[in-house]
């Protein structure tokens, strides 16, 4: 039989070292900014999304940014918030933020009658071609991150030229 002075302690390193067995480390990032253009010119007020690609074996949280007047962007994760992105194969998304509609005004008195009767003027176009913005349709697949600060340039082809 074993004596209880070694048996709690035995059990106290079980109970404290068992439940890590098995679990994963947190991912490594990596550091990644741009510019993104539009027929050469930079495009401003458009969000750059990094997926990891699990088809090609990275998992891991998104992460974006929107690009300031000049068209540049880096990259930041928020859970865990971390500057950059997993390292790993990735789809890119890019969604114009101009073309998304106002929302009605929820701050005033009779807000609910604002959603049924708030003007619905036409969608605004999009300056970004729409299948940059579909996960699936994007041509921006397999971007791979590796360790390091990295830069990654689109320079987007409008179809109206």
């Amino acid at each position: 039989m074993i004596d209880a002075r070694v048996r709690v302690p035995v059990i106290v390193f079980l109970v404290l070292t068992l439940p890590s067995a098995g679990c994963h480390s947190e991912p490594e990032f990596a550091e990644v900014e741009g510019v993104v253009t539009l027929n050469g010119k930079p495009l401003s007020n458009v969000e750059v999304v990094f997926l990891p690609d699990p088809e090609l074996g990275t998992s891991g949280p998104r992460a974006a940014s929107y690009t300031d007047e000049h068209g540049r962007y880096r990259l930041r994760c928020e859970r865990p918030e971390k500057t950059g992105t997993v390292i790993g194969s990735h789809r890119v998304c890019i969604y114009d933020i101009t073309a998304i509609p106002d929302p009605p005004d929820l701050a005033s008195e009779d807000s609910h009658s604002a959603l049924s009767t708030a003007p619905v003027g036409p969608p605004r176009k999009s300056r970004v071609p729409l299948e940059y913005g579909d996960v699936s349709r994007t041509p921006l697949r397999n971007v791979t991150i590796d360790s390091g600060k990295q830069l990654f340039n689109v320079d987007l082809q409008s179809h109206s030229r």
